[in-house]
């Protein structure tokens, strides 16, 4: 889980992130981004259409989430001065509930590398 303030947490600022935020697509998931002046944010939005269950819902988002996690961490241990001034909105697609998460992990630090 994300600290509060690591997170997007109303919808008028995920709405404005998707509004004006630049998108990039991967094989697993859209990205919206939005430079901030503010430290990064990050949400994951996961529809039913991806799945009926919430439980697989629930556990896309977990992942997600512990691999964004890791990445930032590992990125700021490597890095002390690391900032991202980003706010981010991942939409995972439907083919994420069968992959495991070092597909995920590799698709990620791409992303955030490319950014």
């Amino acid at each position: 889980m994300f600290q509060k303030s690591k997170r997007l947490r109303n919808n008028e600022e995920v709405l404005k992130t998707i509004k004006k935020g630049v998108n990039l697509k991967t094989p697993f998931f859209n990205v919206k981004y939005l430079k901030t002046n503010n430290n990064y944010k990050i949400t994951v939005v996961v529809s039913k259409k991806i799945s009926k269950l919430a439980v697989s819902r629930n556990r896309v988002k977990r992942i997600f989430r512990a691999e964004i996690i890791n990445f930032l961490n590992i990125k700021s241990k490597d890095n002390p001065g690391f900032q991202l001034k980003w706010d981010f909105v991942f939409f995972p697609f439907e083919n994420c509930l069968d992959k495991k998460s070092l597909d995920l992990k590799k698709c990620i630090e791409k992303i955030f590398i490319k950014i």
